[in-house]
């Protein structure tokens, strides 16, 4: 875990509360090495029905039962809510009496029971859904409609449980396209703390800009003939765009040695709490299938690669963030689809923080791409806040594609994420002036087993409340 300051009690308690999986390493469990685990044949199972993959010894479920695509929206958008309670997928055809419809639909996180259709949102694209990364209600999303002739174009917030939109504010005045405006052609998740996001015009492809919904600030617009946005850090403070680091004013900070800007991807943190860049990369300096770039250094380094002592990448990489263990990547490789060699049709996990680097083999996936639905048949690889389980699209062999989970020997269904959103704590900022006399203590949990962080955090809620005495 991350470093954090203990301001009150309420955060000891909520650090005493700390569920024990996100202490532990979600390796735990997992093979390791790098030898070679040939695919064998496993029949597809039932809905809601699981097996275990016979070479790597984890248990997976199959959660959706369709006729055509189900599926995560993609791999940088996590399908769980912050306390892992619901999850969303996309259904190409939701509503089973028209084979032209296509929305996405809401599971219970933990059973995988099918809730309802989310048929009262109405994202631009599919993928462009996100959950807010600490409050399990809401969900953000553009949505572009006609209204007296002008077509509108609206930053939602959107809580699944009352089925309430806010607007959080309408880009009419920034996007030229009908249908252009999101979160760029390969989207990015928003700050860890759900406050800023990136938003880009892929039709005109010549607008790019930062939004903070806290201040309603909006950054300088970058302009230039690209269809991604500025994906913004978990911090909010850095931005990843077209192998540059912008700040909010985009200003240019680095421009980061990578061979191509544009290959599969995600932004996470490292355990220091630096923001980073997580994808492939297939040539260029830092060749590999993970690639980690610090965006506060500007540095780049293989953490997967030849240089390694892994294979040069195979194909098909998609990449998600583990919210609560900075530093940790799933990964999903399509590869060779038989899945006879290394990293060929696997789900990978990876502690990419420097000196700490392992690489954990979870499933196979069992999809394929040529032989199967193309495209559909992709795994999106997409795990959990707490690291501890992903979820992934496959064919089976099959002509249709549906979304499994697997759990990693970590997994309690009991726990709930912790979260760490860096320098914000639910939007107040501690400027210097504060009159709070409360204490501050940092506490490197990281070095802790969860015994020894449980009685110091005891020891100090004695003194804080010896303290109250006096």
């Amino acid at each position: 875990m991350d470093v954090r300051p203990v301001h009150s009690l309420s955060w000891l308690i909520t650090l005493l509360l700390l569920p024990t999986a996100s202490l532990a390493n979600l390796c735990t469990g997992l093979i390791t090495d790098k030898g070679n685990y040939p695919m064998t044949q496993l029949d597809k199972p039932g809905y809601l029905q699981s097996v275990i993959d016979p070479e790597f010894g984890t248990r997976i479920t199959r959660v959706t039962q369709t006729s055509d695509v189900t599926k995560p929206a993609y791999s940088t958008m996590p399908v769980w809510n912050a306390d892992e309670s619901l999850m969303f997928l996309w259904d190409r055809q939701f509503n089973k009496d028209d084979p032209n419809s296509s929305g996405h639909i809401l599971l219970d996180g933990k059973t995988y029971e099918f809730i309802r259709n989310l048929d009262d949102i109405n994202p631009n694209k599919f993928e462009e859904l996100a959950w807010h990364a600490t409050d399990p209600d809401i969900m953000f999303y553009p949505a572009s409609h006609e209204e007296n002739g002008q077509r509108i174009k609206h930053f939602i917030q959107y809580n699944v449980k009352t089925r309430e939109k806010v607007v959080l504010r309408d880009f009419g005045d920034m996007i030229d396209s009908n249908d252009g405006f999101g979160f760029g052609g390969d989207p990015m998740y928003s700050s860890w703390d759900s406050d800023v996001f990136g938003f880009a015009d892929s039709d005109t492809r010549d607008t790019h800009f930062a939004y903070r919904i806290s201040t309603g600030s909006v950054s300088p617009n970058l302009s230039r003939d690209e269809a991604e946005h500025p994906a913004p850090g978990p911090s909010g403070e850095y931005f990843f765009w077209n192998a540059g680091v912008y700040d909010f004013n985009m200003n240019k900070l680095h421009t980061l040695d990578m061979g191509n800007s544009g290959e599969h991807a995600v932004l996470s943190r490292f355990k220091n709490g630096n923001d980073g860049w997580f994808g492939v990369q297939f040539g260029g300096p830092h060749v590999g299938s993970l690639v980690a770039y610090d965006l506060v250094t500007g540095e780049g380094r293989v953490v997967v690669g030849k240089s390694t002592g892994y294979p040069y990448p195979p194909s098909g990489h998609h990449f998600s963030a583990v919210r609560t263990a900075p530093g940790w990547i799933a990964i999903s490789i399509i590869g060779e689809e038989d899945g006879q060699d290394l990293f060929d049709n696997e789900l990978i996990l990876v502690n990419a923080n420097p000196g700490e680097e392992e690489v954990c083999r979870v499933a196979h996936h069992r999809s394929r791409k040529e032989g199967g639905r193309g495209y559909w048949s992709e795994p999106h690889a997409n795990v959990s806040p707490s690291g501890t389980r992903i979820a992934f699209a496959s064919d089976w062999g099959t002509d249709t594609v549906d979304t499994y989970v697997v759990e990693l020997p970590a997994y309690n269904p009991d726990n709930v994420p912790d979260y760490d959103n860096g320098d914000t704590d639910n939007g107040d900022t501690d400027n210097g002036d504060s009159n709070d006399d409360s204490e501050t203590i940092t506490i490197d949990t990281g070095s802790m087993s969860y015994l020894s962080l449980l009685l110091f955090l005891l020891v100090l809620l004695g003194r804080h409340k010896s303290s109250k005495r006096l």
